[in-house]
């Protein structure tokens, strides 16, 4: 079998991506984590005396700051710079008139997740009214399906691409039956992975589409480079550059390049993503690479086993369906048990995390998807593989299953390609849950409202933060106690006090035993003959 000329420009393409992304390489650090915004000091909604000289962000895992922006009394909006210390994020202050005010982080997780948190507070005695409107974030559209486009483009480029070159190479090193689909997806995935750069840093401070080769070119880029992003667009040109060698270079050097691409492959995807920032780190990435390897192998051989059924007769194609007959059902043996220790590592083994969050859902087509495609190679394996190395008939029958299941493939990769904008349970689980308390004796319109955090925000030991509004007088109340109760669980109220911290009242060392709806009321003690009484509710998962 002849193998047409390789893609020299695309290879020439490629290593030129490499240099560029190398050099932005140089010039940033990298984000760390997905994250979930525990606290802010101011707390969020307090009403301040004086003017605080900084502000603090606590997030549950470490983080890089993309942007910072304080909107002030006249609605006009100043960027300040940010200086991180891990999970601490903080933001100094300058001097702040009498007013309300409106802080906006953005941060930028290692799976490439923007969080955007902002902390409203006001300084002086002013009107609650006279706190600015915070801004609403609002996706871009246009945005959105860029990056589920290039993260589908990603993997099919890696694992279906390099996949399928690396499975070529090992079943015939001296004549790879690679098709037209091998040789192109490589680079499809590459420069996929280069774009994803910039849809990072777009992502992450808020810019539309355009942003990517407008007059913010140069912001929007150093922005993603300074997250995971970076390193994972450099072994994803590694990958592909390392496959269409392996195509194209003499026969003695094809085996080591093509596991090379495969190597890389495997350190692409566990560079970033979800999979590949949960704890512990080292079994996290082990297996997400694993995870990727053996589904680069899978996925990959399915196209090289399509081709090779159009004349099983010849060595390669006797040899590649041997080999994928045997090693198939261990194959996805080992990859089903990556991929359950992954959703384990991702807190998505419960009913409710399955159901109940847009990542569980994704995984649970998924899993339905793969299902289907688990079928027909059983279908494969059993009626056909067998009988296709001397049965013409058989041989067609199982070269249309293929089809089938290189179809399924792609489905596959392209609902995963959803987590894109999913953060996992694990980090929801994290975040704290909030709720506002009012005087329920007074109308809405003179409520003195309180904000009430619980984290982390799921059943167990929490700590329990309150910000309550101002007493008439300014002075501090004389005794805080919050009583809980969940009544659908027959839980009468818990009552615990309350201990004065800076600008807001914590409740440490408290246990809400079960997931629901709690409801919870604040009693201030206002002074000696005077006691308020706040009420509310959240909800534990």
């Amino acid at each position: 079998m002849t193998l047409p000329p390789p893609p020299r420009p695309s290879l020439r393409i490629l290593l030129r991506l490499a240099l560029l992304l190398v050099c932005l390489a140089c010039g940033d650090d990298r984000a760390l984590a997905h994250a979930a915004l525990l606290e802010t000091t101011p707390a969020d909604g307090a009403a301040l005396a004086a003017a605080p000289a900084a502000a603090t962000f606590r997030f549950n895992e470490p983080v890089s700051v993309a942007a910072v922006g304080l909107v002030g009394p006249d609605g006009a909006t100043v960027d300040l710079a940010a200086r991180t210390d891990g999970p601490l994020v903080t933001v100094p202050l300058p001097a702040l008139p009498a007013g309300g005010f409106a802080l906006t982080v953005r941060v930028v997780s290692e799976d490439g997740h923007p969080v955007a948190s902002t902390l409203v507070f006001t300084v002086g005695p002013v009107d609650a009214a006279a706190a600015p409107p915070v801004a609403a974030v609002t996706d871009d559209p246009a945005r959105a399906a860029a990056a589920w486009l290039a993260r589908f483009a990603l993997a099919a480029g890696l694992l279906i691409g390099v996949g399928g070159a690396v499975v070529a190479v090992l079943a015939d090193p001296a004549a790879p039956p690679a098709g037209l689909m091998v040789r192109r997806l490589p680079s499809l995935g590459a420069m996929a992975a280069v774009a994803a750069v910039g849809l990072t840093g777009a992502d992450a401070l808020g810019l539309p589409l355009a942003a990517l080769v407008g007059p913010a070119m140069a912001r929007t880029w150093a922005a993603g480079a300074a997250t995971s992003a970076l390193p994972a667009a450099i072994l994803a040109l590694l990958a592909a550059a390392g496959a269409l060698l392996a195509l194209a270079a003499p026969s003695p050097v094809r085996r080591p390049l093509a596991v090379a691409a495969l190597a890389a492959t495997a350190a692409a995807f566990a560079a970033s993503g979800h999979a590949a920032t949960a704890e512990p780190r080292w079994l996290a990435r082990g297996t997400v690479a694993a995870h990727a390897g053996l589904a680069a192998l899978w996925l990959g051989a399915l196209p090289a086993l399509h081709r090779s059924l159009g004349d099983a007769a010849a060595p390669a194609g006797r040899r590649l369906l041997a080999a994928f007959a045997v090693a198939g059902p261990a194959g996805v043996g080992a990859l089903a048990t990556a991929g359950v220790t992954l959703a384990v590592l991702q807190g998505a083994v419960t009913a409710e995390a399955l159901v109940g969050t847009a990542y569980g859902q994704v995984l649970l087509v998924k899993l339905a998807v793969v299902a289907g495609l688990l079928g027909l190679a059983a279908v494969n394996r059993w009626r056909f593989a067998d009988a296709a190395g001397r049965d013409p008939a058989a041989r067609v029958g199982l070269r249309r299953l293929v089809a089938v299941e290189i179809a399924l493939a792609v489905l596959v990769l392209a609902v995963l390609s959803g987590w894109r904008f999913t953060p996992p349970p694990r980090a929801l689980a994290a975040a704290p849950v909030t709720a506002t308390l009012a005087d329920p004796t007074l109308p809405a319109t003179e409520a003195a409202a309180a904000t009430v955090a619980v984290a982390p925000g799921r059943a167990g030991p929490v700590a329990l933060a309150l910000v309550l509004p101002p007493t008439p007088d300014g002075a501090p109340p004389l005794e805080v106690a919050v009583l809980l109760a969940q009544p659908e669980a027959g839980i009468a109220a818990i009552r615990r006090p309350a201990v004065r911290d800076g600008d807001r009242w914590r409740v440490p060392d408290l246990v809400l035993p079960v997931a629901g709806r709690w409801t919870v009321e604040v009693r201030v003690l206002v002074t000696a003959f005077e006691e308020r009484r706040l009420a509310g509710a959240f909800t534990l998962r």
